[in-house]
């Protein structure tokens, strides 16, 4: 098949800035909240913010598959987009309205768009570009995902912050902000236009049991090796990640405690990473036309177990720390851009959107987990931010030598191809 950049780049930027338009509606109300709600109150909104944007995919994942392969996923797409601009615009007359946990409630039905969202973008890539092209469609996919999460942080604080100072006023700062973020989503609407995918991958109708489906979609995973161990390696990725994203926001805390200039501080940090994740991207597309794609994983594992314990050693300030922030970002894209191709290209046609679906649902239970654990670290417990980095090391370095033992068996041909 010929390759379609042209819709393959609109895809990517639509994809890009919801999950920027996410994150930045999710540090600018983190940077409401302590202005504007009791400590015990706003100690918790950081977490619960965290958990309503991963529960939506625990929730509604099968449906979002069906949906994804039951009709043109370029429909599916666009409804998201318009849905988008729908809610950030109802965030906004929340804000203004001074009901910060209406506002709560609406980034819930925010993060139930982007579930929508997921299979169908994913999906499209290969009907795209094909299995010759995919390797780089991922690559740019994921690392304009992750930026976009991490930028969005740094844009969300730093639009909030400036904001706030302008109006002297956090609930107008606030509402200004997500009025922007509603520019924004309007713009990518119209830039997605007439994007074009293959038409519908399926025939089978709605039923109820697809709200209990992900049981059938793991199982269907479960006897798959070269499927079922890539999905399992996103979901530690992404959860490991949630929980990293959770510490650097109480870093820039530590740092500026009770000032909006935390969440600035956060951003910025998150951003560095973003830049790191590009870097890497470009850099595994340059070694997969020479590697084997997949055997970059235990090399992205080890470089962010090393990127991992120099934050727990360092000072969370200066140039070695921004380094370290850095090459964590490059690692990361070794790690999951193989992975992610892997398991898309390896997928049956007809259940790609599904099995993404599964491996969707494994994520964000991870996704849970890991804001559960962050919220024991630190409120529970209440370890130190190097503590908390020390144990995430330690996790990392346990899974980098399993990476290390399964890739080598899988690239040896143990576990045979999916059919």
């Amino acid at each position: 098949m010929n390759p379609d950049f042209r819709s393959l780049w609109r895809l990517l930027i639509a994809q890009a800035q919801g999950v920027f338009n996410d994150n930045a509606a999710k540090l600018a109300l983190i940077g409401l909240a302590p202005l504007v709600l009791t400590a015990t109150e706003a100690g918790w909104v950081t977490d619960l913010l965290a958990v309503l944007l991963v529960l939506p995919f625990v929730l509604f994942s099968p449906i979002c598959g069906w949906l994804a392969d039951r009709h043109p996923k370029r429909h599916v797409i666009r409804f998201a987009l318009w849905l988008q601009v729908a809610l950030t615009l109802l965030m906004t007359l929340a804000l203004w309205q001074r009901l910060i946990w209406c506002a709560i409630a609406l980034f819930f039905l925010l993060a139930v768009q982007t579930c929508l969202l997921s299979p169908a973008k994913q999906g499209a890539l290969k009907e795209m570009v094909g299995s010759a092209h995919l390797t780089h469609a991922v690559s740019w996919l994921e690392s304009l995902t992750i930026t976009g999460i991490l930028l969005g942080g740094l844009a969300g604080g730093g639009l909030f912050r400036w904001l706030d100072s302008l109006f002297n006023n956090p609930w107008r700062g606030a509402a200004a902000c997500f009025l922007t973020l509603t520019a924004g989503c309007a713009l990518t609407v119209m830039v997605f236009g007439n994007v074009k995918t293959a038409g519908a991958q399926s025939r089978d109708p709605f039923t109820l049991s697809l709200f209990w489906n992900h049981f059938r979609d793991l199982a269907y995973l479960w006897p798959l090796r070269e499927l079922l161990l890539p999905a399992l390696g996103i979901a530690y990725f992404y959860s490991l990640g949630g929980l990293l994203y959770l510490v650097i926001v109480s870093v820039g805390r530590e740092l500026h405690p009770n000032s909006s200039e935390a969440v600035l501080v956060s951003g910025e940090y998150l951003a560095i990473m973003g830049g790191g994740i590009i870097l890497g991207a470009l850099l595994v597309i340059r070694l997969a036309k020479h590697w084997s794609a997949i055997r970059l994983v235990p090399l992205g594992g080890l470089g962010m177990t090393a990127s991992l314990l120099a934050l727990a050693l360092l000072y969370p300030a200066g140039g070695l720390y921004i380094s370290a922030l850095l090459m964590l970002g490059v690692c990361s894209s070794l790690f999951i851009v193989p992975l992610n191709t892997h398991l898309q290209d390896h997928a049956a046609e007809d259940r790609r959107s599904r099995v993404i679906a599964a491996a969707n649902l494994l994520l964000n239970i991870g996704g849970i987990l890991a804001v559960a654990f962050h919220a024991l670290l630190e409120n529970i417990f209440r370890l130190h931010l190097r503590a908390q980095f020390l144990i995430m090391f330690a996790i990392m370095l346990t899974v980098s030598v399993a990476a290390w033992r399964i890739i080598a068996r899988v690239t040896s041909g143990q576990h045979p191809r999916v059919a």
